[in-house]
Order: C-alpha cells, then sequence, then structure tokens
C-alpha cells in the first residue's frame, strides 16, 4: 500500500528516478528521467525488466525515501533504463545500507534534479 520515490546517483552527477515499493520493501526497477516521469508511470506494475543490452553496469548509489530515508551502492544500466541491483535491499545489502539521504560531496540534488552547493 505505501509506496515512495527514489533516486539513483550516477558517478557523472546524472540523477535519475524510481519508485521504492515500501509493502513488499523492494525497488521497482525502472528508471525515469524525473520526478514528473516518475508520477506518470506511477504503480506501473510489479514485472521485473532487467537489463538486455549486454553492456557493462554503472556503479551508482540507489536512494529511496520511505521511512526518513536510506541509501546503498548499486548497479544501474542508462541505456535499458533500470536498476540492476540492489532490487531488495533489505536482504542483500543490508550492511550496506545508510540511513538518512545521499549527500554527495559538493552537490545536493534537490526537487527536479536542480543543483546547488552544499553548505
Amino acid at each position: 500500500m505505501s509506496h515512495s520515490s527514489g533516486r539513483v546517483y550516477f558517478k557523472d552527477g546524472k540523477v535519475l528516478w524510481f519508485e521504492y515499493n515500501g509493502t513488499c520493501d523492494v525497488i521497482m526497477p525502472w528508471l525515469y528521467k524525473d520526478d514528473r516521469e516518475l508520477d506518470a508511470h506511477w504503480r506501473r506494475g510489479d514485472d521485473f525488466p532487467s537489463c538486455s543490452c549486454g553492456g557493462p553496469p554503472e556503479e551508482v548509489i540507489v536512494e529511496w525515501h520511505y521511512a526518513n530515508g536510506h541509501y546503498v551502492p548499486g548497479h544501474a544500466c542508462r541505456k535499458c533504463m533500470v536498476i540492476i541491483d540492489p532490487l531488495d535491499p533489505w536482504d542483500t545489502h543490508y550492511d550496506d545500507m545508510k540511513d538518512g539521504y545521499y549527500k554527495p560531496d559538493e552537490v545536493r540534488i534537490r526537487g527536479n534534479n536542480e543543483k546547488q552547493k552544499s553548505n
């Protein structure tokens, strides 16, 4: 019943959005360019597409906004627009999980991918 949004942070500064299913505590793998696109596909369904391009996955930080926020390291495919891992972070990445919201050293991402220097 309870879903929330989340963001994937790529090393080059790109940020994409996803949906977190708080009822099942799983990450829905589809990635969206911004929160408006995410809203347009909210509760899209429970199938889990995977990367099919054969390219190497990119290292990312996966942050979801459920229950005051959490984040973990993971992998995503920008070409296929999917999160590769973790999809079940409470089971597979629990030891790597941090509470709160991810804060890059130089930039804090806010709202619709608006960048602002952190203090």
